[in-house]
């Protein structure tokens, strides 16, 4: 029995750790590969690199787990298809024992797991938006992305078709007051954007203006519309920064910080739900190498020939229903007629209920 265990482990940890380095590596690539058009706007490699590091927890979160479905479910195949899984219950050992090591593996992989989501993850997280800030400090612009509105600094919202050093096309504007209300829409044909790095301002030179300033009682009255050929203003975007801390978001806060943040939300009589879903979802998401691998070794064996993509394309397709209803679930959590952190554990629980049932069958 210990050397059929040993065969075991020792297969699924090689397929395994060639998964988990296969998915980061495609997965930090492209990671780095949105951010690649920030070089050409004059950022160094070093940030670059370093802020996909800080995402590396975040990525290891989600490759181990997947990577142990998909190794589990080619590795059964495999010994099922050879006929090994046949020989070895012939000789007594029954498909629990068989099961015994990825399953125990599994758990250890939970803990791992859960270790990154609640701690390492969220903390590297925050690390990532300050290496942001930073950069942001040193040069505004580098943090614009086209065709899409970036909170460049707080309370003012910029979105830009093209950029070409300090030049912009179709520029639009958003200005929020305090309490994060739209306070004034602009829009221009065109502009420049000119940084005074050693005051820290922003200089905005536009052409082709329209300016509305909006009630935020009513932003849909947009009747107080003026047009002009020009307008310049200039943000003092150093002391912007530096207005207030970098608090942490719930995806920021590990799970020491998001229990401290319920206990004063229920205090303060304000609704602590958001903070309840994202640590039930942290602690679900952890056990998922368990609920993966109950459902990857009756997978594996219900495949009836060796067939690398099948098991591929299986594992894929558990691992987008998985993960895609984890994020549905958080998306309706404000409409559910179900309690929002316990929708974070149905895919869980069907992931194991229907692992184990199958298993049953194939006893």
């Amino acid at each position: 029995m210990k050397i059929i265990n040993r065969y075991i482990c020792w297969n699924l940890l090689t397929t395994l750790a060639l998964a988990i380095i296969v998915l980061s590596f495609i997965l930090v690539v492209g990671s780095f590969a949105k951010l690649s058009g920030l070089l050409a706007q004059g950022v160094s490699v070093m940030p670059l690199l370093q802020l996909v590091l800080l995402k590396l927890p975040q990525i290891l979160g989600y490759t181990i787990p997947f990577g142990l479905l998909l190794s589990t479910i080619l590795l059964f195949n495999r010994m099922s298809v050879d006929y090994e899984i046949t020989a070895v219950r012939a000789s007594g050992v029954s498909l629990l024992q068989i099961s015994a090591p990825a399953i125990l593996l599994s758990m250890l992989l939970s803990f791992l797991c859960g270790w990154l989501q609640l701690y390492i993850a969220p903390n590297f997280n925050h690390d990532a938006r300050w290496l942001v800030r930073e950069q942001g400090v040193r040069d505004p612009l580098t943090i614009l992305d086209e065709g899409r509105f970036v909170e460049i600094f707080d309370g003012t919202k910029i979105s830009i078709d093209k950029r070409d050093g300090d030049w912009v096309e179709n520029i639009h504007i958003y200005r929020l007051d305090d309490q994060g209300r739209l306070r004034d829409d602009i829009h221009a044909r065109e502009g420049r954007l000119i940084v005074r790095a050693a005051e820290k301002i922003l200089d905005v030179h536009l052409s082709s203006v329209s300016f509305t300033i909006l009630d935020p009682e009513n932003p849909g009255d947009r009747s107080a519309t003026t047009y002009s050929s020009e307008f310049k203003y200039s943000i003092d975007y150093g002391s912007r920064f530096n207005r207030r801390p970098l608090s942490r978001r719930p995806k920021q806060m590990n799970l020491t910080q998001l229990l401290t943040y319920i206990v004063l939300y229920t205090e303060a009589g304000d609704n602590p739900a958001p903070l309840f879903v994202e640590a039930h979802k942290r602690v679900a998401m952890a056990f998922a190498p368990v609920s993966f691998i109950l459902l990857a070794i009756p997978l594996g064996l219900q495949i009836n020939r060796r067939e690398r993509s099948s098991g591929i394309l299986i594992g894929v397709g558990v691992m987008l229903l998985y993960y895609g209803l984890l994020t549905i679930f958080e998306a309706v959590q404000d409409k559910s007629i179900v309690s929002p952190h316990v929708l974070m554990w149905l895919p869980n629980i069907a992931c194991q209920v229907i692992g184990l049932v199958l298993l049953w069958r194939k006893r």
